[in-house]
């Protein structure tokens, strides 16, 4: 039975029977006599062990004690000494059957190439001639030009460049530099390697050793010690990935790549959104310049840390290069860091959205003399428009064109004279720079001819103002007597109608190419039918409303919501009701399941919610909200509509509106009656009302901290 010795060579723990190990001891000995007076003997030595100890692990792998031949398929692979010039020893397995041995020799001797950035030839960090090496490019000019190409044509040559100089660690060992030119790494090898460049990096290699040194747990890097178990078990694992790695290179390679063309088009696409959108980014950012520069900065730091992550994931897989622990870590503290200041300077940024105020502007359309006067509107469509997102839109002039929040309001003139007021609504900082945002805005309503008026469905901001939710609503005062006719491209601006509720009975309704004559009571429909005025009122109501149980599976809860902002007087009384204000218009079906809540507003202005709900397969856009469902406001009085509308080719399910009415602290509000037919969840204060809230006609309201409480009741 052969003796049994436990030694640890270069990190790694074996158990070699006695013959084995007096022939690797051999060797070794034969190895430092030929060294002995060589500048770089501690690191020749030290790599020698280090591959000696990888070589025989992996003979090991299926069984528990290093034998002479593993020693001998080990002293092949690294090279005999009489090859490199040292004494010879003799190999007792030198007669037997070694032909299953060579082809394993030969294909595990076959060099696997590792990226790493080459300092000894860079010109700035060395990955253009670390990637040469690699690809065995003999001329690292060809890679340098591919870069400089890649960043003449896209730009994103230069990120590139310095993530992988980020990313991808130097060679500073003779093993890194065998690897990356894809070398054997032998023992002629790595003497040769060393011997040349001694001078120029032993203080590199002192360093990793000392490295291996750490990350083997303390083991020797010269002499024969016994390790723990722990080292046997992180090798398999390696050793195990390595092979599954191998066999899915292909994929990964592909992969890899797909990564890097996705991570260039993102970056690409960054840089021109940017480029593109920052004459409207102008109008929406900070104030600040100083807060948009370093905004625009952690932003791309952002966007550019994960997608750095991924890109070199892949790498990291394809070329087996590392990415140390503290790079990593400092890599997510930097963009958590960026990420927290972005989040900061955003809030800094909301502020100057923060309060709201109104500015009124009168304005006499003496102009218009016929007794008959068309309203027409200008849609704003530029095609010299050179940029635009969604309904925001930069003109030649520069000017931030906007296409929607308008609003038209028709009531009865109490003169002869035709005339509007333009409601600028603006947000900012305070309300003093508010009003500054309103003052921005420019509308302008100018009578074609006498029989003409243009309302215009955009406005405008000067170019040295910000984009602060600018929002205009027109009340068109039309002089008792007078008849207008309305175009189609105005039916979804208008909102509040003053009309005569005798005629039109179910609530106000357009007719594309009718005459509306204004009377006291409002506009009357001055060449409707008979038929066309009970057509709009015997409209198609939804009923229905099944459980929820029966609605098919493929029906999804859709939902839109609109919030309207209003400045509050303390001094005046609101006065709620609802009415029949809106009526269907285009193929269109009402509902009257309106759910209507009273709670605390949170500032100092009134905000009404509306959001529209039902079950289907398709949504519906949020925009023109107002067809679907309106109120008017008439000063201090508001009046909702008692109906909604939806489109009939939604197939809608089960349709419902939710109106929430947020009223600030100290709002003093009338309900009618004809409240408690939509009232759902109401605000109150359970203390000054015990039991259940009814609204009671003529009551005077306070909301206060805890909710509504009487404060004329007996």
């Amino acid at each position: 039975m052969n003796k049994t010795i436990n030694i640890n060579l270069g990190g790694f723990p074996f158990t070699m029977d006695e013959m084995a190990f007096d022939l690797l001891e051999r060797y070794i000995s034969s190895i430092k006599n030929h060294f002995a007076y060589s500048d770089s003997y501690q690191e020749i030595i030290t790599d020698i062990e280090i591959r000696l100890g990888e070589l025989l692990q992996e003979k090991t792998e299926t069984k528990s004690i290093v034998t002479t031949a593993d020693v001998e398929f080990a002293i092949k692979t690294m090279g005999r000494p009489e090859e490199f010039g040292a004494e010879s020893i003799d190999l007792p397995g030198e007669d037997f059957d070694t032909s299953n041995q060579s082809k394993q020799s030969g294909r595990k001797t076959s060099s696997t190439r590792k990226l790493y950035r080459n300092i000894a030839e860079k010109k700035i960090g060395g990955v253009c001639a670390g990637i040469a090496a690699y690809f065995g490019i003999q001329n690292v000019m060809w890679v340098r030009l591919a870069f400089i190409a890649f960043t003449v044509t896209g730009g994103f040559a230069v990120p590139l460049y310095i993530i992988m100089w980020i990313f991808i660690p130097e060679a500073k060992t003779s093993a890194d530099y065998l690897a990356m030119k894809g070398e054997k790494i032998t023992v002629s090898n790595i003497a040769e390697y060393l011997e040349k460049e001694i001078n120029n990096f032993s203080s590199n290699l002192t360093e990793f050793t000392d490295d291996i040194s750490e990350r083997l747990g303390g083991s020797g890097k010269k002499s024969f010690r016994a390790a723990g178990p722990n080292i046997d078990l992180e090798r398999n694992i390696k050793i195990g990935a390595a092979k599954i790695v191998g066999f899915f290179r292909p994929l990964v390679v592909i992969i890899g790549a797909l990564l890097l063309l996705i991570f260039a088009g993102v970056w690409i696409s960054m840089i021109v959104g940017f480029v593109l959108a920052s004459p409207i980014l102008q109008f929406i950012s900070s104030s600040s310049p100083v807060v948009n520069f370093i905004a625009s900065v952690n932003s791309f730091i952002i966007l550019g840390v994960p997608l750095a992550f991924i890109v070199f994931s892949a790498l990291k897989l394809v070329f087996k290069t590392r990415i140390s622990r503290n790079l990593k870590q400092s890599l997510l503290v930097f963009w958590l860091s960026n990420l927290v200041c972005f989040v900061i300077l955003g809030a800094t940024t909301f502020k100057e959205y923060s309060n709201a105020d109104t500015q009124e502007v009168k304005q006499d359309l003496g102009g218009l003399k016929s007794e008959i006067v068309a309203l027409k509107t200008i849609d704003g469509n530029d095609d010299n428009a050179h940029i635009q997102f969604g309904d925001l839109k930069i003109a030649n002039d520069d000017k931030l064109q906007i296409n929607h929040e308008l609003k038209l309001n028709i009531f009865p003139a109490e003169s002869q004279q035709w005339s509007v007021t333009k409601r600028i609504k603006s947000r900012g900082s305070n309300s003093k720079q508010a009003k500054i945002n309103a003052d921005c805005v420019e509308y302008v309503i100018v009578p074609l001819n006498d029989h003409e008026l243009e309302i215009p469905s955009f406005y405008t901001i000067d170019k040295d103002c910000k984009y602060r939710f600018q929002q205009v609503e027109v009340d068109l005062f039309v002089p008792i007597g007078k008849i207008i006719t309305i175009s189609r491209e105005l039916e979804w601006k208008l909102g509040s109608i003053a009309y005569d509720k005798n005629q039109m009975k179910d609530g106000w309704k357009y007719i594309e190419g009718k005459q509306y004559r204004m009377t006291a009571s409002g506009l009357q429909c001055a060449n409707c039918t008979e038929s066309e005025l009970r057509s709009m009122v015997e409209q198609e109501s939804y009923e229905d409303y099944i459980s929820n149980e029966d609605i098919p599976q493929d029906a999804l809860l859709q939902s839109i919501d609109n919030k309207a902002d209003i400045n509050f007087d303390k001094n005046r009384e609101l006065l709620i009701s609802f009415d029949k204000i809106i009526g269907a218009g285009g193929d269109k079906m009402k509902f009257e399941k309106i759910d209507f809540n009273v709670d605390q507003s949170s500032d100092s202005m009134i905000h009404i919610l509306k959001k529209l709900k039902f079950y289907g397969t398709r949504n519906v856009s949020s925009e023109n909200f107002d067809q679907y469902y309106a109120f008017k406001q008439s000063g201090n009085e508001f009046i909702f509509s008692n109906a909604a509308f939806i489109n009939r080719d939604l197939k809608a399910i089960n349709p419902s509106m939710e109106v929430t009415l947020l009223l600030p602290v100290g709002a003093k509000i009338r309900f009618d009656d004809n409240v408690n037919g939509f009232d759902s969840q109401i605000k109150y204060d359970r203390d000054e009302i015990p039991g259940n809230w009814r609204f009671v006609k003529n009551e005077l309201l306070l909301m206060g901290p805890k909710g509504l409480k009487c404060i004329n009741c007996n």
